[in-house]
């Protein structure tokens, strides 16, 4: 699995990073200890990743319909207080999945990008070869 740079857009990024890396004990000189947790490192952003950035359509589904139903009820009656941060809140919320969102799309576009042409290159560099002298 690749690792986007998207995570680090979100604030518990660096948090959970700092969290995990002065949890992990490990024993031994000091380039195995640092593979070491390298390796747990790894494995725990795995599930953070499908925590927090995976899932992210159905994440901003479930925030735009929330504001759906608040502006509707605005548009009927005045907010409460908690409900008019809570729109404001989701707003906000709503803003940065989009970003991260097209964050990540960018990213995953890029890496096609560099793959697709770095196999063209490859089949260009077999199709000039020169023959070889019998």
């Amino acid at each position: 699995m690749r690792m986007l740079k998207c995570g680090s857009d979100l604030p518990s990024y660096a948090d959970f990073i700092r969290e995990k890396w002065e949890t992990f004990n490990c024993q031994g000189w000091v380039g195995f200890v640092l593979q070491q947790k390298l390796k747990m490192i790894k494995s725990s952003l795995k599930v953070w990743h499908s925590q927090h950035v995976q899932n992210m359509d159905n994440r901003m589904k479930e925030v735009k319909d929330k504001l759906s139903v608040l502006d509707a009820k605005a548009e009927i009656v005045d907010l409460h207080e908690t409900e008019a941060t809570e729109l404001q809140d989701l707003s906000v919320s709503l803003h940065s999945m989009a970003r991260l969102q097209n964050s990540i799309n960018w990213q995953k576009s890029r890496m096609n990008w560099f793959k697709v042409g770095m196999q063209i290159q490859k089949k260009k560099s077999q199709l000039y070869v020169s023959p070889s002298a019998s």
